[in-house]
């Protein structure tokens, strides 16, 4: 393993802790969110997308120290599933201000 593997997966169980850290501002806030196509898409939404694509990544990632081999694909998977998840809250807001100007 090299040093940026051990560095992202650092990084990845971090985000992971954040995340859950702001659970209470979640909860208080869980049914704020927008309308796109008659679905409502809410905080609660983005946060559970986000934790489950972070999620997803720290398996993937562990998975690796389970092998005696470095498998690409799993770094692959890896990679779009925390790149996904980093994306979500961006995503997110964009949508929230776009559907909010729009109406």
């Amino acid at each position: 393993m090299d040093d940026f593997f051990k560095t992202k997966v650092g990084f990845t169980i971090g985000l992971l802790a954040a995340v859950f850290a702001f659970k209470p501002l979640v909860d208080a806030n869980s049914d704020l969110g927008f309308m796109i196509f008659k679905v409502k898409i809410t905080v609660e939404y983005a946060y559970l997308f986000l934790t489950a694509f972070l999620g997803l990544a720290v398996y993937f990632i562990s998975l690796q120290f389970a092998s005696s081999k470095h498998v690409r694909l799993l770094d692959k998977v890896s990679d779009t599933c925390y790149s996904i998840a980093l994306a979500t809250p961006p995503v997110f807001i964009a949508l929230w201000f776009t559907t909010s100007t729009l109406v």
